[in-house]
């Protein structure tokens, strides 16, 4: 139900969309964020005359719930400018809107509702999610799939990019023989022990009776240098599988070779010649800037009645950039 959320004026205009959420930490910042990204059934544009070029105006509007707490809530404004020679494509492939935001533990509900003045149209996005507390046990985030990895500047965040590696986006995990097939997962809570002795295998399987395509691969944790949080990735020609139902599963698997945990993801292989794959419309934030999340994590803590981390968060980002008020 959005009334409420909407002016009048944009009431009778919303679209449908698909969505992708992840929620993973950031090895480099050290903190965990929800990403997601909205991808709109269409997009209206308008047109600028003195500036030959289209564009669309997109408001994105995120809140985030504790119960009947609101926690978080920001907006932030997206315009995407398209010359007239890529509209077609743009058009074709459509808009994935995206954004992420740290976050501190627990179960908490999540709220993005995105507008566009061209027509007054919006679409609305809810989905319940869960944050894992720092514990013993290794936790698996992922397993994540995608149509290709884009690099950028490793003190660059922007959402789904890990390193120098972002992870493009399709939420109908749709690929084609065509495609690059890219896949990662990250863990979490690693132990010095667990490094040392503990492998990751990953097991792509499709689902037909006869003839199923099959590809697995492994790699031992200390194949990396040792972090409390290790990324894995991996990128091979979709055209390896035949067109299926897949199931990508993962394991940590220890020195006796029993799995301590275990996570499972699904994607489809189309049979079709190509499908187009999302634009990614989002905005980057420089590592030195990183006291705005700080911040952002203190006021969390304060809403859910946790004074001592807030204080803490406070005087981090504090002492990150003294002179910002």
């Amino acid at each position: 139900d959005y009334r409420g959320m909407v002016s009048t004026d944009y009431m009778t205009n919303y679209i449908g969309s698909s969505a992708q959420l992840a929620v993973f930490p950031d090895p480099a910042l050290g903190m965990e964020f929800v990403h997601f990204a909205i991808v709109p059934e269409r997009v209206s544009v308008d047109y600028f005359e003195d500036r030959d070029q289209y564009f669309c105006n997109v408001t994105l509007s995120v809140s985030l719930r504790r119960n009947d707490e609101i926690i978080l809530q920001y907006s932030k404004d997206l315009p995407v400018y398209i010359p007239p020679g890529e509209l077609e494509n743009v058009l074709a492939h459509g808009l994935s809107i995206e954004d992420s935001f740290p976050v501190v533990p627990g179960r908490h509900r999540l709220i993005v509702l995105v507008q566009n003045s061209v027509q007054k149209e919006f679409c609305l996005y809810e989905q319940d999610i869960r944050v894992p507390a720092n514990s013993d046990q290794v936790q698996i985030y992922g397993p994540f799939h995608g149509p290709g990895f884009q690099d950028y500047a490793r003190d660059l965040h922007i959402p789904f990019k890990v390193g120098s590696k972002k992870l493009l986006q399709d939420p109908r995990s749709t690929f084609t023989r065509r495609d690059d097939f890219c896949v990662r997962t990250l863990l979490g809570n690693v132990s010095e022990e667990l490094w040392r002795t503990a492998r990751l295998e990953v097991r792509i399987s499709g689902l037909r009776e006869n003839d199923p395509s099959l590809k697995s691969f492994s790699q031992n944790l200390r194949h990396q240098p040792f972090g409390s949080v290790l990324n894995f990735e991996a990128a091979f020609p979709a055209e390896e599988l035949t067109p299926d139902y897949y199931t990508t599963r993962v394991s940590v698997k220890g020195a006796d070779g029993q799995a301590i945990s275990m996570q499972e993801g699904h994607f489809i292989v189309s049979p079709e010649a190509e499908i187009p794959h999302p634009m990614a419309n989002a905005k980057g934030f420089r590592f030195s800037d990183r006291f705005l999340f700080v911040y952002m994590l203190a006021s969390q803590h304060e809403k859910l009645g946790d004074p001592a981390r807030a204080e803490a968060r406070y005087a981090e980002g504090f002492h990150l950039r003294p002179e910002y008020e």
